[in-house]
C-alpha cells in the first residue's frame, strides 16, 4: 500500500517482479518444509493470529504444508505463551474451542496429499511426520469449494469461537470467486479471511488472465459483502506485501 508514492510504488513492482522471476517463493521454508510465504506476510500473519486469537484456522490450498506447520507453531506459541502469563484451563489439543483458544487447530485442504511435495521445488521433511502436525493440523482431500469438502470443514468448525480463514488454493478469478462465497460466512467477526497472492495480477498474471485481486474487488462490491468486509491495508505493514488488499477483515 504505497498510498500514491509512485517511487515505491515502482520499488515494490520490481520486487514482486524478482519473487516471481527468480522463484524465491521456493525458496521459503518453515521447519524444513516449503512454505512459499514471503517473510513480510509472515511476520503480518503471526501477529494477527497471535493477536486476535483464531482457535480455528481454516486454510485452501495446502500445497507442500509449510504454510499448515506455521499455522500451527504459532498457534503452539501463542498457547504456550499465555499460559506462562498466567493462562487458566486448556485441553490436550484435540479438540477446536475454548475461551483463551485452547487446542487451537488448523484445518487444511488439498487435492493433493502434501507429503508428496508436488509443487515447485524441494521439501526437506515431511509436514506430517512433525508433532505438531498430528497435535493440531486436519488435512482434508479434495476441492475446497466440493460440497463434501464443504460439510466436513463446517462441522469441524461447530463450537469454535474465533474462525479465521486463508485461501491460497488455485489463484484464478473464478476459483478465489468461488472460495469467497463458500467460506466468507465461516469467518467470525473480529478475525480475518485472507485472500493471498493478490499480487500476481499485476505480475504473473497482467498479460493473461484475471487473478485474485480481481476476485476481491468484485466480491467487495457488492452491498451484502463490504457490509461485512473491509480490506485492512494497515496489514500491509512493511508497504510491501503479496496480499495488496488480501487482508479482509469481518466487521
Amino acid at each position: 500500500n504505497t498510498r500514491g508514492n509512485k517511487d515505491l510504488d515502482v520499488l515494490y513492482y520490481l520486487q514482486e517482479a524478482a519473487w516471481e522471476s527468480q522463484g524465491m517463493h521456493t525458496k521459503s521454508y518453515w521447519l524444513g518444509v516449503q512454505s512459499q510465504q514471503h517473510p513480510y506476510d509472515a511476520m503480518t500473519i503471526q501477529d494477527i493470529i497471535v493477536t486476535n486469537k483464531p482457535d480455528l484456522i481454516i486454510e485452501t490450498g495446502t500445497n507442500n504444508g509449510g504454510g499448515s506447520l506455521f499455522f500451527a507453531s504459532i498457534l503452539e506459541l501463542a498457547e504456550m505463551a499465555s499460559d506462562n502469563n498466567g493462562g487458566a484451563g486448556g485441553s490436550n489439543g484435540s479438540e477446536v474451542g475454548g475461551s483463551r483458544g485452547k487446542g487451537a487447530r488448523v484445518v487444511t485442504i488439498d487435492v493433493n496429499d502434501p507429503a508428496v511435495g508436488f509443487a515447485v521445488g524441494q521439501t526437506r521433511s515431511n509436514p506430517m511426520d512433525s508433532p505438531l502436525w498430528s497435535k493440531r493440523v486436519t488435512f482434508l482431500r479434495g476441492m475446497s469449494t466440493a460440497s463434501e469438502v464443504l460439510a466436513q470443514v463446517k462441522e469441524l468448525a461447530r463450537g469454535a469461537e474465533r474462525v479465521m480463514v486463508v485461501l491460497d488454493s488455485d489463484h484464478k478469478e473464478a476459483v478465489v470467486a468461488e472460495e469467497l462465497e463458500a467460506y466468507a460466512d465461516l469467518v467470525t467477526v473480529g478475525q480475518y479471511l485472507i485472500v493471498e497472492d493478490t499480487r500476481l495480477d499485476r505480475t504473473l498474471y497482467r498479460q493473461t488472465k484475471p487473478g485474485p485481486m480481481s476476485a476481491v474487488k468484485k466480491f467487495l462490491a457488492k452491498p451484502e459483502r463490504s457490509s461485512m468486509y473491509t480490506a485492512d491495508r494497515s496489514k500491509e505493514v512493511f508497504g510491501f506485501s503479496q496480499h495488496p488488499m488480501g487482508y479482509l477483515l469481518r466487521k
